[in-house]
């Protein structure tokens, strides 16, 4: 847990840093895929340790190691336990707290994590679409760094449960 605690913290410090970088018209478009990419490649990687912590932590079997899941799988596998995952974190009392009125994974934090499955395809699959132009580069390159601080932020990566 603490490994993973300082990996969320790592790439919080580091969306900021790139988020306030953006805001240079001095960075080149190269720097600004780069964001992109090193961003969301980290969070998947987070996200998959992090289901691999809840899993392990509360006993819900895994059907496939979550390292070969692609992102939109690990997104479902959330949705489909995500009551599951609730009911374990709110035996403690942190979690009854902290979860009283919402599940582990929100619906917003559901759309929020399809927002990003999206970007981050266009990023690494249909990049002529994702980076058109200069500002579409950056204004993808805003919206999927933003939407990660905003998963980030979610109960699901507080690990205090």
């Amino acid at each position: 847990m603490p490994c993973i605690a300082n990996k969320v913290a790592q790439l919080e410090s580091d969306i900021a840093r790139r988020l306030a970088d953006l805001q240079s018209e001095e960075v080149k478009p190269s720097h600004v895929i780069g964001f992109a990419s090193t961003s969301v490649d980290a969070f998947e990687v987070l996200l998959r340790e992090t289901i691999a912590f809840y899993a392990d932590t509360y006993g819900i079997k895994l059907d496939q190691d979550p390292s070969s899941c692609t992102l939109g799988q690990l997104v479902e596998w959330l949705q489909q336990h995500n009551q599951q995952l609730t009911s374990c974190a709110r035996k403690s009392s942190a979690g009854l707290e902290r979860l009283a009125n919402r599940r582990l994974v929100s619906p917003a934090d559901i759309e929020c994590l399809n927002a990003i499955t999206k970007l981050r395809n266009r990023l690494h699959h249909h990049i002529d679409d994702f980076a058109r132009d200069d500002v579409a580069r950056r204004r993808n390159t805003k919206d999927l760094l933003g939407r990660i601080e905003e998963m980030l932020d979610s109960p699901f990566f507080e690990l205090t449960f």
